[in-house]
Order: C-alpha cells, then sequence, then structure tokens
C-alpha cells in the first residue's frame, strides 16, 4: 500500500516536471518567433478580466522574463521579480512591485 503511493507520488512529479519542459519549449517557441518580442508578441487571453492588472507591454515582458528563466523552477518567480524591480517598464508600477509572490501569475 506504501509502495503504491510512493510510486503515484513519483509519477505525479514526472508527469509535472515533463508539463512544465513542455510549456518551457512553448513560451521559447513563441518568443523566438518574433524578431522584437517585447513589441511584437500577440497575446490571446483566454478570459477577458475587468480590471486587468498587467498590461498587454508587461505581460509581454514577463513572458520574455519566463522564456529566459523557465517554467516550474523555484528560484524562477524571484528572479523574475529582481527584473520586474531593475526594469524602467515597471517604474511606476506599484502593483507589480508590491507583489510578494508571482506565481499566482502562473510561474
Amino acid at each position: 500500500m506504501r509502495e503504491a503511493r510512493h510510486i503515484k507520488k513519483i509519477e505525479d512529479a514526472e508527469a509535472g516536471r515533463q508539463r512544465n519542459q513542455r510549456l518551457s519549449a512553448l513560451v521559447k517557441k513563441k518568443v523566438a518567433s518574433v524578431s522584437y518580442p517585447l513589441q511584437q508578441i500577440k497575446i490571446t487571453y483566454a478570459n477577458q478580466t475587468k480590471g486587468k492588472s498587467y498590461t498587454d507591454e508587461e505581460d509581454r515582458f514577463l513572458l520574455c522574463e519566463l522564456a529566459k528563466y523557465g517554467v516550474g523552477k523555484e528560484d524562477t518567480p524571484d528572479k523574475i521579480k529582481a527584473d520586474i524591480n531593475a526594469s524602467p517598464l515597471f517604474l511606476f508600477n506599484w502593483f507589480a512591485k508590491s507583489r510578494v509572490r508571482l506565481t499566482s501569475r502562473g510561474y
């Protein structure tokens, strides 16, 4: 019984790792598909939300950062947060700078 639980955990972790690799490859492909990703990437949103927190330009920046650091890595949100704080794009965006965790954005 215990072995089955351990095997299930290992299989779940492996599936998650494969999913993250697949997502990383898709993000890198999307960013590499255009010459100027910070200006040219077209992002299609699944559902439009009222009072959207990030602009399209900021979303493109986050997508480029995600392509640089990878999906699902433990330190990716911290690295992206540091880049947000250093970027002039977010200079006066106190909402983005004050986010404690970027993982709510799916990183």
